[in-house]
């Protein structure tokens, strides 16, 4: 039977999101080329935050396709570096990514909620856009607070949601529009780690918490790219998209439709799309 939320369902996670690293690049290489903030995420964190700090031991989990580890050993913030994943793929990705590194790198296989590691180990810890594909969230936090040395710092990283404009905005106005089941429409189930959630979870920090900005929208000016984008992960939002049972196919090809008539139209009237993007930044003093 298929579950009501595939945020957090790790078997289609891994089959489908994380696979491989193509839809996440896909992503990061479109805020890359049409965000219009020119310093990128992992960059402008390091820039902003860490400054000319040094970490002894530096733990990312949910690594990804390991961007963060990737300007941390550029900037020599860090010699011995932990990446964790569920997935054995964007592990294996990262070690072909940093086979040429000199720094001692360990790869994990293990889920946030259960880390395989002692008390008051690493000096940092950072979650970047990866708590919101966690089932029991709290459980999460308080593993991560557990293997943080006390004054360690911790970074968490989620998403600001704008469902009035860009292509938030005609994706459920096109779930509307073709008669989507109401479950789609419910923006509650997506928005599982907001910044008011997230504050709220991590009073078990106990108020040591500062907030950072990082602005960025996508501007869009090829159709083509803009639909890449659209489809390596906003319309599966709730669902698991094509797959879901619950959900006519002919009703996904009729959004598809609507999305890419949407965005082009708009593109030929004003030169560009655009929708508007913001992370939240988490910076965490832990304290025992």
């Amino acid at each position: 039977m298929i579950k009501k939320n595939s945020l957090y369902d790790v078997k289609f996670l891994n089959k489908f999101h994380y696979n491989s690293g193509k839809k996440l690049n896909i992503r990061l290489n479109t805020w890359k080329k049409y965000g219009s903030n020119k310093v990128d995420l992992p960059n402008w964190i390091t820039n902003e935050i860490f400054k000319d700090g040094f970490y002894q031991k530096f733990l990312d989990v949910g690594c990804g396709n390991c961007n963060f580890v990737c300007e941390f050993i550029k900037k020599k913030l860090s010699e011995d570096i932990t990446c964790v994943d569920i997935s054995k793929k964007m592990l294996n990705s990262c070690r072909i990514k940093l086979k040429e590194t000199k720094n001692k790198i360990n790869y994990v296989l293990a889920d946030v909620q259960a880390l395989p590691f002692e008390d008051d180990l690493f000096d940092l810890v950072v979650a970047m856009h990866m708590l919101y594909h966690v089932k029991d969230i709290k459980k999460a936090l308080n593993e991560i607070k557990r293997v943080t040395k006390n004054n360690g710092l911790i970074i968490i990283t989620t998403s600001n949601y704008y469902f009035d404009k860009g292509l938030n905005k005609i994706h459920y106005d096109g779930l509307r529009k073709f008669g989507f089941p109401k479950f789609t429409l419910d923006k509650k189930i997506y928005c599982r780690f907001t910044e008011k959630k997230a504050m709220h979870l991590m009073s078990i920090f106990k108020g040591h918490i500062k907030i950072f900005r990082y602005h960025n929208d996508l501007i869009f000016t090829n159709l083509k790219d803009a639909l890449a984008y659209y489809t390596s992960s906003m319309m599966y939002r709730n669902t698991y998209g094509p797959y879901d049972e619950r959900i006519k196919i002919d009703l996904w090809k009729e959004l598809l439709k609507f999305i890419n008539y949407k965005i082009n139209k708009e593109i030929i009237e004003k030169g560009s799309f655009v929708s508007p993007g913001e992370v939240i930044i988490f910076k965490i003093l832990n304290k025992k």
